[in-house]
């Protein structure tokens, strides 16, 4: 029981790690220069202090460590020998964030944290309450201020689109635990929260954030149809949210001259006029393909045209045929994410890391650069790594079993994910 709620308090400090760490970047051009790295650091030392205290505690294999370490080597020769973007501290920072993020998503892959039924409640109250007031300061200061131009920082361009998908990832981080908490009063105040991030979404004009963040959730109640109560108490959430966001949008001139802007933004595509966003992408990515027999094989060497909004091609582009490794594990992943939906849901923590994850995977296909989608990183890592933990486990599992009792159940319907951990109780 004891070590039961003390993984409940690491899966607590792991989910407010994420959501701290993904609102840095909304609140940048809000805090004093010096403060923002302290936020931007406390956030990434709840997400990663829960997987160093797993790895250096719990026998995690170092034969592991060493293969991730020379995959991350292998990466960073690869950046420097053939460089898309210009060598700057700052994208190189970016780069080894994404590793560490990664490298926790591995961490909690392995400890199996979908066996975790009951998120505690403070967490909850922290979680949610973090991200409703996040976006109420973007709300009262940056946001109504900047909405719908490019907001300026201390010294680079913040982009809606970046705000875009800070808030995004929020909102699918409340949006994850409306559907799997069973508790009304939390799944109330999450709504409230995600409530906040989609206003705060359209306060930027970013379609695909606002698109993506409803199709997440859309998607998660599909999946969580068994019955007709279920579809009759999910129905009625949805209406909460519409009812919820139409009344702000009516009431607040200035979320309804936002909510205006993009829906003259999405007109400009139903009736077949030129959307300049969309032009320029299309451009930048013919204009590679154009010359693609020069960077195919080896990658090219300097970005000629801005990079291409999309995540596939940017990997072929920035390391040529090795690239086709990172997209196949970027597809691995998704595809053992999806397959396993449904068992995602028993866990409030692994659908909050899925969700987020399919959020991002359908963001970088127009938007962010691999640097910048620091959470589809943490979904690659987390659902990588199950099925070399299914093929460890599992086989050993099932002889285990069939040597105690032949005619015994072999697994239980969670068996392929909590193998490892059951293998080491046994």
């Amino acid at each position: 029981m004891d070590a039961h709620r003390s993984a409940d308090l690491s899966a607590g400090v792991v989910v407010f790690g994420i959501v701290m760490t993904a609102s840095s970047y909304a609140m940048k051009p809000i805090l004093d220069q010096r403060i923002w790295p302290v936020w931007l650091a406390l956030g990434l030392f709840l997400l990663l202090f829960p997987a160093a205290i797993r790895l250096f505690s719990s026998g995690f294999h170092w034969r592991s460590v060493a293969v991730y370490l020379s995959l991350v080597g292998t990466i960073e020769l690869l950046n420097l020998l053939n460089l898309a973007e210009p060598l700057e501290f700052r994208m190189m920072m970016h780069r080894y964030i994404c590793y560490a993020i990664c490298a926790a998503g591995i961490v909690y892959g392995y400890e199996s944290m979908d066996d975790l039924r009951e998120f505690p409640g403070l967490a909850h109250v922290l979680t949610a309450g973090f991200s409703i007031v996040v976006a109420g300061i973007w709300l009262r200061s940056a946001g109504a201020a900047v909405a719908g131009v490019r907001f300026v920082g201390d010294s680079e361009m913040l982009t809606p689109v970046g705000v875009g998908y800070t808030f995004g990832v929020m909102a699918c981080v409340s949006a994850a635990f409306m559907l799997t908490e069973q508790r009304l009063a939390f799944r109330a105040l999450h709504l409230v929260a995600y409530c906040a991030c989609v206003l705060a979404i359209l306060s930027t004009g970013s379609r695909g954030s606002a698109v993506f963040s409803l199709l997440i959730v859309a998607a998660g109640i599909a999946v969580r149809l068994r019955s007709f109560e279920d579809g009759l108490r999910y129905s009625l959430l949805f209406t909460a949210l519409l009812v919820v966001l139409a009344g702000v949008v009516m009431t607040n001139s200035y979320a309804r001259s936002q909510m205006d802007f993009m829906l003259e933004r999405f007109e400009f595509i139903s009736r077949g006029s030129v959307d300049l966003s969309i032009v320029e992408r299309t451009d930048k990515q013919l204009y590679y393909y154009r010359s693609i027999d020069s960077w195919i094989l080896t990658g090219l060497r300097e970005y000629d045209f801005n990079y291409p909004h999309n995540i596939f091609f940017e990997c072929l582009l920035r390391y040529g045929i090795v690239g086709f490794g990172l997209i196949a594990a970027v597809l691995f992943s998704a595809y053992r994410a999806f397959r396993h939906l449904r068992i995602s849901f028993s866990s409030p923590v692994v659908w909050v890391i899925s969700s987020v994850g399919f959020f991002s995977l359908l963001i970088v296909q127009v938007n962010l650069m691999l640097e910048h989608a620091r959470w589809l990183w943490l979904f690659v890592g987390y659902w990588g790594v199950k099925e070399a933990q299914q093929m460890r486990f599992g086989r050993m599992e099932h002889s285990y079993h069939r040597a105690d009792d032949d005619d015994e159940e072999m697994t239980s319907p969670f068996g392929e994910l909590s193998g490892g951990r059951s293998l080491e109780k046994a």
